[in-house]
């Protein structure tokens, strides 16, 4: 038990490393248009496969909304 606190203690300062890597970085990659049309790709897809959620019963649709929820939610990181 303690072992997995640990192990979660060293989870989080890695993800706080990588954020104080983002907010020190330079962020102008966000505003390419290589990153841009990135974007759009994405939320494209992401109409496809919300259209196909009405016609097919799958059981890992919410897999695939959750990776579109990150790629979501890291852009949103990148921009502030």
């Amino acid at each position: 038990l303690r072992s997995l606190r640990l192990l979660r203690l060293f989870r989080i300062l890695r993800v706080l490393k990588l954020a104080r890597a983002l907010v020190q970085g330079e962020m102008r990659w966000v505003y390419a248009p290589e990153f841009e049309l990135f974007m759009s790709a994405v939320i494209a897809l992401n109409a496809v496969v919300m259209s196909l959620e009405l016609d097919f019963d799958w059981g890992g649709w919410s897999l695939v909304e959750n990776a579109f929820l990150v790629i979501y939610v890291l852009e949103l990181a990148a921009r502030i």
